[in-house]
């Protein structure tokens, strides 16, 4: 069975997690595959913007990786896969938000 979370939702996406983890299985795979892209130069962010390039492309994929992590470990496997953009190799002017996280 697979289940497609949507890091965008945050909270709800881990309130999903952890009622399967206790009432479906546990997580064979895990793939984070988040992304959010604004095309403007990086000095037109204001603070808000740029908070939630962190907060979904860094800090919700921590949460969703850590919310599964200890299940695959008792059950003594699984596979999690981080998937990048190829500007995370090669940065595009004005994509600077996207190139950063």
């Amino acid at each position: 069975m697979s289940r497609i979370f949507d890091c965008v939702s945050g909270l709800r996406s881990l309130a999903i997690i952890r009622r399967q983890l206790l009432t479906i299985s546990p997580f064979d795979v895990l793939a984070n595959n988040a992304g959010l892209q604004v095309v403007a130069p990086l000095e037109s962010f204001s603070q808000d913007q740029w908070g939630r390039f962190v907060d979904v492309l860094l800090h919700r994929i921590f949460l969703m990786t850590r919310s599964i992590l200890e299940s695959m470990r008792t059950k003594g496997s699984g596979h999690i896969v981080n998937i990048g953009l190829f500007s995370s190799i090669k940065s595009w002017w004005r994509l600077s938000s996207i190139v950063a996280s």
